[in-house]
């Protein structure tokens, strides 16, 4: 299938409305009823528009999820960099568990985000997707760069690493085991795993050729 465009910009506050009203109802139909139950015409009843208006803007469902997908994309965006953004004057590990509060349940219902990883093509939202990456790397980056308590490496390297290594594992898990992301043990390997990448050793070990 074609990939689906965005929404057209609406010309009016009521327009812009009715598209917030159609994606907050589809979230909330996905993340509530399931993906059995998203319908257009569903979506419309909830968010008490007309098809005709729904149509207007979103002519099918396909076109209804890509928009969510980039939207959730952004909304990851949003929460990360508020994160990075106040994480200097804290521990990293105060700053890992954060970050990976917001991934397992800050942006989004365990059944939407579940349906949107099963059913839309990563070229639906590629350009979202690839902003929004590149520019959480780069702010990583800048902040391994100016921590003293980071270890030895070289930060744009590392924030490649560990950014995909942390969204890879949550991804995995909200797809073929969901049943891990409320658990706290879940969590605090996360959170272990990110610490214990990025931190500074207490005494770094001594590397072959070192002595």
């Amino acid at each position: 299938m074609e990939r689906p465009q965005p929404p057209k910009p609406p010309r009016t506050g009521a327009g812009a409305e009715i598209i917030e009203s159609i994606l907050t109802a589809a979230e909330w139909v996905i993340d509530r009823e399931g993906l059995p139950r998203f319908t257009t015409n569903r979506v419309a009843e909830r968010a008490g528009v007309s098809v005709g208006s729904r149509y207007q803007y979103f002519p099918n469902k396909e076109a209804v999820l890509a928009e969510l997908a980039r939207r959730l994309e952004q909304r990851t965006r949003e929460q990360l960099l508020h994160i990075l953004d106040t994480s200097c004057a804290v521990p990293i590990a105060t700053t890992a568990a954060r970050v990976v509060d917001a991934l397992l349940d800050g942006i989004g219902g365990l059944a939407f985000r579940r349906a949107l990883l099963e059913e839309v093509p990563s070229a639906w939202k590629i350009e979202v997707s690839s902003e929004v990456d590149t520019e959480m790397r780069e702010r990583l980056r800048a902040n391994f760069a100016e921590r003293r308590d980071v270890r030895r490496g070289d930060p744009a390297l590392m924030a490649w690493v560990i950014a995909h290594a942390i969204e890879g594992v949550v991804e995995v898990t909200v797809r073929t085991a969901p049943e891990l992301i409320g658990l706290p043990e879940f969590r605090s390997e996360l959170i272990d795993l990110a610490t214990r990448y990025v931190a500074t050793a207490e005494r770094e070990p001594e590397l072959p050729g070192d002595a």
